[in-house]
């Protein structure tokens, strides 16, 4: 009787616990899609002087498109792992090919967002493309070239 109840009070705990990382995991998924739709609301706000009530509308309109494309951000996200892995050695590659020099510029540059597979930065600019760097506030990929006069790669 004893060996039952420990048994059945091992498997609560273990299904409690198991709940509980299933809520979180579902929490985290929700947060991420809110934070897609609040920085699509944002770019438009900030770019078009927005109010708040204009934002909140397209923050909401936003959440719904998410919810239909969830899986997709799933499927490129692992792409985009499996691009970084085939690419990895590569780049290995290319920093043994460096001076110390070099070596210590690129280490700032990646500090600062700089990723080989973007635009080449500017002399002076610690990033090159903002839309690999949206964290940084970046506006698109080659959004500022496009503004200035400057062809698109």
């Amino acid at each position: 009787m004893k060996r039952i109840l420990i048994n059945s009070c091992f498997l609560l705990l273990t299904a409690g616990a198991m709940a509980q990382t299933a809520l979180s995991t579902i929490a985290t998924e929700s947060a991420k899609k809110d934070s897609r739709a609040q920085q699509r609301a944002e770019a438009y706000a900030t770019a078009l002087g927005l109010d708040d009530a204009q934002t909140a509308k397209l923050t909401s309109m936003y959440s719904e498109v998410n919810e239909k494309v969830e899986g997709m951000y799933k499927e490129k996200e692992a792409m985009q792992t499996r691009i970084d892995e085939m690419y990895a050695p590569y780049d290995a590659k290319v920093e043994s090919m460096l001076t110390k020099e070099q070596l210590v510029k690129l280490e700032e540059m990646k500090k600062a967002g700089w990723t080989a597979g973007c635009c080449a930065p500017k002399e002076g600019a610690a990033s090159g493309c903002a839309g690999h760097a949206k964290q940084a506030g970046g506006a698109g990929c080659c959004a500022g070239k496009a503004a200035a006069g400057e062809k698109k790669k």
